[in-house]
C-alpha cells in the first residue's frame, strides 16, 4: 500500500477523495446505499453538483465526538495501538481508503461506526442480514484490498451500549466485483457519460446540448450580487421596521374600547378583524363522515407557478493538498490457506458462541473470476443472542480511566507521526 501524508476530515483531504474511488463510494456504486444514488454520486465527483453540507447533522457529529473514545475502546480491547492513516492501492493510485485505524503491530485494521441507536439495535437483531451490515461490509472489503490487509474489524460504538465487534476477512469475489464496476463508474465520470438514473434521480445536474453554460454562469453570479444588496438593506430596515410595529401598537392602544378607530392630528388607526381560513382537511374528513363526497380539486383556482432560487454559500478557497509520502511494499499475499478456525479473533467479544452462517452478507455471493486463491468460506460467530440492553460500563473498558479528547488526539498525532516516520525511513531500504 501506499500511505498518504494527509489528516483525515482537512480541505485537503477532501480534495484527495474526490481524485478517486473511497471506500465509503462502494455501496453507492454497487446500487446498495439507500443514501445516494450513483447518479448523485457521479454529478458530485463530476462537479456538476455540489455535496450535502453535513456539517450541522446531528448523526454525523456524533460519530465524529465518540470517534475516539471509541478507538480508545478497541485499542484496550485488543491491547494494540491503532492510528488513522489514508492509503491508496498498490497497482492502481484510483483506488483510495481512510481507515479509522491501522494496527502498529500485525496487518490488520479498524472501522469505527457510531450509529444511532435504532441502527444499532437493527445490527444486533439483524447480523448479517442487517443492510447497514453490508454497507459497512462493502466499505471494508475496499479498506482491506487497498490497505492489503489480512483482516479488518468492524467496531459498533454506541456510548452506553454493549459494543458489537466482528472481525471481517477478504472476501476476494467482492473484491474483484467492486473493482470492476469500480473502474466502470470512473470511467463514466471521466467521459462526463451519466450512468443509468432511477426513480430516485428526479433532478438534472448535468449541462444539456442547448444549455449556455457561460450564460447560466453570469446570471448566477448577478443573482447572488442581487440578493446580497437585498439582504445588506434588509439588515438595516428590521429594526426600523420593529420600531414601526412597537409604535403601531402603542398608537392602538389610544383607540377608545368601544370604538374601532381613532382620528386625530392627521393619523386614523383602525381595528381590523380578519376570519380565520377554512381548514380543508378537517372538513373534507366532516364530509366524508356525512357521506358526501366531493373532489376538492374541483373548488381550487388555477394553479400559480413560482420559482424558488437557492444558492449554495461561497466557501473559502481550497487549500492544495499536501505532498504524498508513498511506501511502496511488496503486495500483502492474501494466504489461501483453511484459516484456523480455534483462533480467539474468530470470536465477537459479545458472545463465545460459534455458528456456521456466514459473515458475509448474503446478496454478496459474486462468483469469482478465474482466480485460483479463493478464500473458502469463513466460519464466523453471531453477535449477542439477547435483546439490547443499557450496560453503563461494558466488561471489556474502564470509561472512568479514559482519557479525555484533547489527551487522545495528542497521543494519536504523536503516534501518526512516529508511523509516517518508520514507514519513510523503511522506504530507503
Amino acid at each position: 500500500m501506499a500511505i498518504v501524508n494527509l489528516k483525515q476530515r482537512t480541505e485537503a483531504w477532501k480534495i484527495w477523495r474526490n481524485t478517486g474511488i473511497t471506500a465509503s463510494m462502494i455501496p453507492v456504486i454497487l446500487g446498495i446505499s439507500p443514501y445516494q444514488t450513483r447518479y448523485q454520486l457521479w454529478a458530485e465527483l463530476c462537479g456538476y453538483k455540489t455535496p450535502d453540507d453535513l456539517s450541522n447533522n446531528w448523526h454525523v457529529n456524533r460519530g465524529i465526538e465518540q470517534e475516539p473514545e471509541a478507538l480508545t475502546a478497541v485499542e484496550k480491547l485488543f491491547d494494540v495501538p491503532f492510528v488513522p492513516v489514508c492509503v491508496e492501492y498498490d497497482h492502481n493510485s484510483l483506488f483510495k481508503a481512510s481507515l479509522d485505524g491501522l494496527a502498529i503491530i500485525g496487518n490488520e485494521g479498524v472501522e469505527i461506526k457510531c450509529p444511532c441507536r435504532s441502527v444499532y439495535q437493527n445490527i444486533r437483531e439483524q447480523k448479517a442480514n442487517s443492510i447497514q451490515y453490508q454497507l459497512y461490509f462493502a466499505q471494508i472489503q475496499w479498506q482491506i484490498m487497498c490497505a492489503n490487509l489480512e483482516q479488518n474489524r468492524l467496531f459498533v460504538y454506541l456510548r452506553g451500549f454493549q459494543p458489537i465487534q466482528a472481525l471481517i476477512k477478504p472476501d476476494l469475489a467482492f473484491i474483484e466485483h467492486a473493482k470492476k464496476e469500480a473502474l466502470a463508474f470512473w470511467q463514466l465520470v471521466e467521459t462526463r457519460t451519466p450512468p443509468e438514473r432511477t426513480a430516485e434521480d428526479t433532478v438534472t445536474y448535468e449541462p444539456t446540448s442547448t444549455f449556455n453554460a457561460v450564460e447560466w454562469k453570469e446570471k448566477v453570479a448577478e443573482y447572488r450580487k442581487v440578493e446580497s444588496q437585498i439582504n445588506r438593506i434588509k439588515e438595516v430596515l428590521q429594526p426600523i421596521e420593529n420600531k414601526l410595529n412597537q409604535l403601531k401598537g402603542e398608537l392602538a392602544d389610544f383607540i377608545p374600547e368601544q370604538d374601532r378607530l381613532i382620528y386625530r392630528d392627521g393619523c386614523k388607526v383602525q381595528k381590523i378583524e380578519r376570519i380565520g381560513n377554512i381548514n380543508i382537511k378537517k372538513l373534507s374528513e366532516y364530509l366524508i363522515t356525512q357521506g358526501i363526497k366531493i373532489n376538492l380539486d374541483d373548488f381550487r383556482g388555477k394553479t400559480k407557478t413560482s420559482h424558488l432560487v437557492s444558492l449554495d454559500k461561497l466557501g473559502q478557497p481550497l487549500d492544495e493538498p499536501n505532498e504524498s509520502i508513498e511506501i511502496h511494499e511488496e503486495p500483502a499475499q492474501i494466504a489461501s490457506e483453511q484459516p484456523n478456525d480455534t483462533t480467539e479473533t474468530d470470536t465477537l467479544p459479545v458472545n463465545e458462541n460459534v455458528v456456521d452462517e456466514p459473515l458475509q452478507p448474503q446478496s454478496y455471493a459474486f462468483e469469482p473470476e478465474q482466480t485460483d486463491n479463493t478464500l473458502p468460506q469463513q466460519k464466523t460467530v453471531s453477535v449477542e443472542q439477547v435483546e439490547p440492553e443499557v450496560i453503563a460500563k461494558p466488561n471489556a473498558y474502564n470509561f472512568d480511566n479514559m482519557e479525555d479528547e484533547a489527551d487522545q488526539e495528542e497521543r494519536r498525532d504523536s503516534r501518526y507521526t512516529a508511523y509516517a516516520s518508520k514507514a519513510a525511513a523503511q522506504s530507503f531500504f
